[in-house]
């Protein structure tokens, strides 16, 4: 799955986000957000693999790949919790969201970061599985 399928999608799905939804190459990039909040920044976090098979030199391998999908808002206020409204849309657009046949994406899980100027971060991740397949030529 390309990553910017999930950027145009937040986009799309987010009205918190105003098309404020990017791609991350690597964490350190939001060190100094500079711009309107919220935000979300997205980016590939690990791929795991399950035992490969085969067979007179074809390969089958199952890939498990998570993505990282960073929040950053206001902080809490009397009126509400920013970054709670936000998550709730994020999980909205992305559970169950199936951006081809073969892929749908799952809630892996979620944790807090820690803030940075004043703003709220959070990180959610989710999950699909694909295939590596390979053979001899």
């Amino acid at each position: 799955m390309k990553l910017q399928a999930l950027v145009d999608r937040l986009n799309a799905e987010c009205p918190a986000l105003a098309g404020r939804a990017r791609l991350l190459r690597d964490l350190s990039e939001v060190e100094n957000v500079d711009g309107e909040l919220p935000a979300a920044f997205v980016l590939r976090s690990n791929d795991t693999a399950a035992q490969a098979d085969g067979v007179a030199g074809m390969v089958r391998q199952a890939r498990t790949r998570t993505v990282a999908v960073l929040l950053m808002a206001d902080p809490p206020q009397e009126a509400g919790e920013p970054m709670e409204a936000l998550r709730t849309e994020v999980l909205e657009a992305l559970l169950g969201w199936q951006p081809d046949p073969a892929i749908q994406l799952e809630y892996a899980g979620g944790e807090a970061q820690a803030p940075q100027a004043g703003i709220d971060r959070w990180q959610d991740t989710f999950r699909y599985t694909d295939h590596l397949r390979g053979g001899a030529q």
